[in-house]
C-alpha cells in the first residue's frame, strides 16, 4: 500500500521524488533523482530532510495515516519560508481517478 509519494527538491534544488510504503508489514522508503518514469535511484538520505532527524519506520504512538503522512512531511519543516535548503515541491495524490 503507498502511504506518500512526494516531488521535492533536495539541498541543491535538483528534483528528487520519495514514496513510502507498506509492504508486509514494513515501512519502506524509494528516492530517485527527477520527477520522471525513467529516473535514478538515489540514497534516501540524500534528501536530507530534517536536521538530525530520521524517516520513521515504525509507528509506536499509533498515529493515523494522516498523522504518519504529516510526520514525515514536518521533516521538511525546518526549511519553510527559508530560500534555502530542501523543499517539498507538492503532495502527489495516492488515489488516481478517470471520469
Amino acid at each position: 500500500m503507498k502511504i506518500l509519494h512526494l516531488h521535492l527538491r533536495d539541498c541543491f534544488g535538483n528534483p528528487r521524488t520519495l514514496t513510502c510504503h507498506l509492504n508486509d508489514g514494513c515501512i519502506e522508503y524509494k528516492a530517485w533523482a527527477g520527477h520522471g518514469p525513467c529516473d535514478t535511484r538515489v540514497n534516501v538520505n540524500d534528501l536530507c530532510p530534517g536536521y538530525k532527524k530520521h524517516f520513521p519506520v515504525d509507528n509506536p504512538d499509533g498515529l493515523s495515516l494522516e498523522q504518519f503522512k504529516d510526520s514525515i512531511i514536518d521533516l521538511w519543516s525546518p526549511w519553510k519560508g527559508k530560500g534555502y535548503g530542501p523543499k517539498i515541491d507538492r503532495v502527489v495524490q495516492n488515489k488516481v481517478e478517470f471520469k
